[in-house]
């Protein structure tokens, strides 16, 4: 597997450069960024997501919690999600599916989906930034759809 380092040596350059085609490629000349590009494909090089989430501190992960009672026939959340997951895929960022808040498990963002009323989730100790779908009934971002104003425009 190669590294960074090898497609730096190959492409004549520093690890530095190369980095900066990755993550911020109009950093970088033209000329410069085609021998990198080059190099990364001559090679196979793919970034090692790991050590980018520890150097960046990001994990890249979007957690969707899903409620205990939403099932996969709900058309309703599973549109939702399915539209959060094409989002997601488009800023090459990953979902992780879970039932609750999953605090063990470190994430850049938060989603929750499918409560009802009255159900209790904790979300007063999350690191990372917390939307839900529905009415807030949390201190938390929210979106939600005026079904009043809705069926009153339908009419």
């Amino acid at each position: 597997m190669s590294t960074i380092y090898d497609v730096a040596k190959m492409a004549n350059v520093s690890a530095m450069t190369v980095s900066r085609v990755l993550n911020n490629p109009e950093k970088v000349g033209a000329t410069s960024r085609k021998r990198i590009e080059d190099a990364i494909k001559a090679l196979g090089y793919e970034q090692n997501q790991a050590a980018r989430a520890l150097v960046s501190k990001s994990t890249g992960i979007v957690k969707i919690v899903l409620a205990d009672k939403m099932a996969a026939r709900d058309t309703y959340y599973m549109t939702l999600f399915a539209g959060i997951s094409e989002m997601l895929s488009e800023k090459r960022l990953a979902q992780l599916v879970v039932r609750d808040t999953a605090p063990h498990i470190k994430s850049d963002g938060m989603i929750i989906m499918g409560l009802n009323a009255g159900q209790e989730i904790d979300v007063t100790n999350s690191p990372s930034p917390v939307v839900m779908f529905g009415k807030d009934y949390l201190d938390v971002d929210w979106v939600d759809v005026n079904n009043f104003d809705g069926v009153y425009q339908a009419t």
